[in-house]
């Protein structure tokens, strides 16, 4: 029996160590509430990559990760990542844009490139990647004026002001969005850069050199932010543009496929008339037999010789009409006696015996054929003389 005390004061639930008891499940829901889980950082699509993919080409311009204590304060100042090593980090960027103008200019199909970021003291938010090709040295400049707040229209306006500068720069506009932009040549663009980048001067450092600093114009001098350069840069710009696309071209037709000359001893001539490769002691290779012929066959084949087995086991084949016709004929071709496939000898006299015996038969089947056309109309007489006769027995009858 069960005591009034134990039903009135029932004793707690026990519960398993394995599961969690409501008061539990109800803090941990408190917990989430109150802390909610972290957010994804969203990378932006243009951010830098930084992985360490092989060399490709030749490297003509490395970065300058050389630094005094100024420089050293500045980079700090703003954020050069990875400074010190940027050259262990390169980038290969296929070039997939609709437009063909860079591959005519350059003969490339890709930016293979360093690249750093850094950040504004005064705008932290916003990290700005600077890429320059170390192949042939293209620049892209786009972030230069971004990051200083100018117009999309600026970068246009300053090719506009530098004769023949247009033609040896590249708007990218499709394929990869990092390598989007305007992209110029090292040269004019370190020198555009000096009169428009004072502010970051040292951030552009990596790239353009320890000197870019003292090189940079000044703000209030004259000069700065007309974005003018010597138009000697632009020449030298421009030969070496173009002999940068006569060694790209130069080395794609090197690249091309060729057999290896081992390949070409090892592998036999093939022999032109039978098409079949020479054997070791000089003779040809016979092309093997066909299983079946490619001509059409009839239906009905021709009878010829049929074998005959002998009682000690031997074959012999037996003489049928088209056989003898056959062999009659070749007789007939030949003056002197031959042997048959079968190996039975023919002479002379059975050859005559068989032609007498032939134009015989020959013979009875003409006449045959003659007694048959003669009986026709033998037979149309006799139906005529007998109408002949009924119609006379007729008439007598009637005149009775």
């Amino acid at each position: 029996m069960v005591s009034v005390a134990s039903l009135l004061n029932p004793a707690p639930l026990a519960y398993d160590n394995h599961q969690p008891s409501p008061y539990t499940k109800y803090k941990s829901d408190l917990d989430l509430i109150s802390h909610p889980p972290a957010k994804k950082v969203k990378v932006a699509k243009d951010a830098a990559s930084f992985v360490q993919d092989s060399i490709r080409g030749k490297i003509r311009y490395r970065p300058c990760e050389d630094q005094d204590d100024e420089t050293a304060k500045e980079h700090q100042r703003f954020n050069v990542y990875p400074m010190g090593h940027i050259a262990e980090f390169r980038r290969h960027i296929p070039y997939n844009s609709d437009k063909k103008t860079f591959m005519e200019k350059t003969g490339r199909e890709s930016f293979e490139v360093y690249q750093y970021t850094f950040k504004l003291p005064e705008d932290e938010s916003n990290t700005w990647t600077v890429m320059w090709d170390y192949n042939i040295g293209l620049v892209r400049i786009t972030p230069f004026f971004k990051c200083q707040q100018y117009p999309k229209t600026m970068p246009a306006k300053m090719l506009n002001n530098n004769p023949g500068l247009r033609e040896i720069c590249h708007s990218i506009t499709g394929g990869a969005l990092a390598a989007q932009g305007y992209w110029m040549p090292f040269e004019a663009a370190k020198g555009v850069a000096a009169t428009f980048c004072y502010p970051i001067r040292y951030a552009l450092t990596p790239i353009f050199g320890l000197d870019f600093v003292s090189l940079c114009i000044k703000p209030g001098v004259e000069g700065y932010g007309h974005m003018v350069i010597d138009p000697e840069i632009v020449k030298k710009c421009t030969l070496q543009a173009t002999q940068f696309r006569e060694e790209a071209s130069s080395y794609a037709t090197k690249s091309t496929w060729r057999p290896d000359p081992l390949q070409q001893n090892s592998v036999k001539a093939l022999n032109i008339k039978s098409g079949y490769p020479p054997e070791a002691d000089g003779k040809e290779k016979c092309p093997p037999t066909p299983l079946c012929s490619p001509q059409w066959t009839s239906v009905n084949t021709p009878r010829s010789s049929v074998l005959q087995r002998n009682v000690d086991g031997s074959e012999q084949s037996l003489l049928t009409p088209k056989s003898m016709s056959d062999r009659c004929d070749v007789q007939s071709a030949s003056p002197k006696s031959a042997k048959s496939e079968d190996g039975i000898g023919w002479s002379t006299g059975d050859r005559d015996g068989e032609i007498e015996s032939l134009a015989k038969d020959i013979e009875a089947a003409s006449i045959l054929n003659q007694m048959r056309e003669d009986e026709g109309p033998r037979k149309g007489r006799n139906k005529s003389c007998k109408d002949d006769g009924n119609s006379g027995e007729r008439k007598r009858r009637a005149s009775s």
